[in-house]
């Protein structure tokens, strides 16, 4: 990425020594918010970008001018480009569990909140969308008691309307949020000509963010999506097991394929006992890596397993079906977690549940 920056992630100190050059981690924030870069340690422990699988499809869209420093995407790279962002848009967990971009203590996922709130209103200022941003969040650190659902917030907005309210400025100044709206990249970055998801238009002096044409690709009314995060918990059937796998590394997978926290198992070469215990196992490495201090690091687990059948799929799950059903209410403590809690006498565990950074994916191989 340095290389495609034409740039150098170190550089030597006066006293001949690598140091960081911390400018480059900064301006890949985004790249990292979307998943194209993610932050990895090389032999000597430090810290480098790297690209993602995502990344590496972006690097073959980009063409450069050396001569002129510039670079753009190819001719006809755009719609391609706006299918890698909604792969994230979709499938990426953002908030306190997105890879390195940021620190964060909510489950709030901010760029489902942008379209999320212009899909249902039909337009939407920034403004208005930091409002429900925030109120949902409760406050930029989550301590903020503010307690409006996010059909409340939106019916306050159309309430404001009619009364011809546009202004949130007083809000965003009594919660100290004023520099954050005011900097909005977060919402501007989409509106972009590079990326033109989001389409801006201004009237009577007013900026109103539209979705883009492009958007009815992927939204509709049947796939609403929250505005927090919710664990991936779900069945695949498939007569091409590859094409799924190569689907889920591309975009639920993207950011932990190659890594330790993410398993795969076909259940044909386990017995019950042994695929139970891996449950276990990755169940408290989940638990592990969420209750790190280190909010850089990515805290998302994830379990992938291939049956041949659904009733092959419910006999090894056993008493652990149950903790597929998950507490959706981002204003609870256990939001994301197992309803309830369950034990499995055959392996010797009691009262385990999945916490709510743990995956669980099912490929039902139908060949």
């Amino acid at each position: 990425m340095a290389e495609f920056e034409q740039t150098k992630a170190y550089k030597k100190n006066k006293a001949g020594v690598d140091e960081e050059r911390r400018t480059l981690f900064n301006k890949s924030l985004y790249a990292q918010y979307y998943g194209f870069i993610e932050r990895q340690k090389d032999k000597g422990g430090n810290e480098i970008l790297a690209l993602t699988a995502r990344g590496k499809i972006i690097y073959e869209l980009i063409e450069c001018d050396e001569q002129a420093h510039t670079c753009k995407l190819k001719d006809g790279a755009l719609p391609l480009f706006q299918d890698l962002i909604w792969d994230s848009i979709l499938f990426d967990t953002f908030g306190k569990r997105n890879d390195g971009a940021q620190d964060s203590q909510t489950d709030i996922d901010a760029p489902k909140v942008i379209f999320r709130t212009i899909f249902d209103l039909g337009f939407a200022t920034n403004e208005e969308i930091f409002y429900v941003l925030f109120c949902l969040n409760r406050g930029d650190s989550g301590t903020l008691e503010i307690n409006s659902s996010y059909e409340e917030l939106l019916e306050k907005i159309k309430e404001n309307r009619n009364n011809g309210i546009y202004d949130y400025s007083t809000f965003f100044e009594n919660n100290g949020l004023t520099n954050k709206v005011d900097d909005s990249k977060v919402i501007d970055i989409l509106s972009d000509p590079c990326i033109s998801i989001l389409v801006n238009n201004k009237q009577n002096g007013i900026s109103f963010n539209y979705l883009s044409p492009t958007c009815q690709r992927f939204l509709n009314d049947k796939n609403k999506f929250n505005c927090w995060s919710v664990p991936h918990s779900f069945i695949i059937h498939a007569r091409n097991v590859k094409k799924v796998v190569a689907w889920l590394n591309k975009t639920i997978l993207n950011k932990s394929k190659n890594s330790k926290r993410c398993t795969w198992i076909n259940a044909s070469e386990y017995d019950i006992s042994q695929f139970r215990k891996e449950i276990v196992r990755n169940v408290n490495l989940a638990y592990k890596v969420k209750h790190r201090t280190n909010q850089n690091k990515t805290q998302d687990v994830y379990m992938v397993t291939i049956c041949s059948s659904e009733n092959e799929l419910d006999s090894y799950l056993g008493p652990f079906i149950d903790s597929l059903k998950r507490i959706n209410d981002y204003t609870s403590p256990r939001h994301g977690e197992s309803e309830s809690f369950v034990s499995d006498d055959t392996i010797g565990v009691e009262n385990i549940c999945f916490p709510s950074n743990f995956h669980f994916i099912s490929i039902i191989n139908n060949q």
